[in-house]
Formats: C-alpha cells, structure tokens, sequence
C-alpha cells in the first residue's frame, strides 16, 4: 500500500477525488489477505494440530485480518498525511508504518491470545 500510495503521488495519479475509493481499495485488499493467510494457518494448524492448535488458529486468523487491514490502511494514508503536511512522504513514511503495523500485530496478537485463553485452555 505504501508503494503504490507514492507512485501515485509521483505520478501525480492521486488527486482529491481518488483519496476514499484508494483508501477503501487498500483496506479491503488488506482485509482479504488477513483473511487469506490466517485462514490458510488456521486450517493448516486444525489439520496437522489438535484442539489446542486449531483455537490457537482462529486467534492467529484474527489477529491477521486486524493486522494486515490496519497496515494496508496506515500504508496508504501516512503518504498522504506527510504529503498534506508539507513533508517528502518518501523520507520517513517507511518508518512511520513499520512503528504503526508492529505496534498493532504484535498487541493484537496477544490482546486477543489474552482475551482468549480462558477458551485456549478448555
């Protein structure tokens, strides 16, 4: 989402007007890869697993759909926010989203492993 967020700038392809149909086209392809690959880990654990894993599958499966959704949002928005800033979103929008994506995957991950252990454990 980062890249094609600045080629688009460059190639001065992202006007007012193509702000929400980008951001919305990002988020659901970001939603459709969490659910592609956490739905493809969850079965691989159900299958090669036990019960234990399989629920360890399902809290990974969610934890991807939130994590990939935000970081293809963020990855798209933080160029256009450091742009309508007055900054080089080529500079420091790399930075930007690996703070954001690593902040949100990794207390997602365990936010919903906490939330729910109690159902991990039975």
């Amino acid at each position: 989402a980062l890249a094609v967020t600045l080629r688009g700038i460059v190639l001065d392809e992202v006007r007012k007007d193509r702000i929400v149909p980008l951001m919305r086209r990002e988020l659901l392809v970001g939603l459709f890869a969490g659910v592609t690959i956490g739905g493809f880990t969850s079965l691989l654990l159900w299958v090669f697993g036990e019960e234990q894993p399989a629920r360890l599958g399902v809290v990974f499966a969610c934890a991807m759909v939130v994590s990939m959704g935000v970081g293809t949002f963020t990855g798209a928005a933080i160029p256009l926010i450091m742009r309508r800033l007055g900054a080089d979103p080529a500079q420091a929008s790399a930075i930007f989203l690996i703070m954001i994506t690593d902040s949100v995957a990794f207390s997602t991950l365990l936010g919903f492993a906490y939330v729910a252990s109690t159902w991990l454990q039975a």
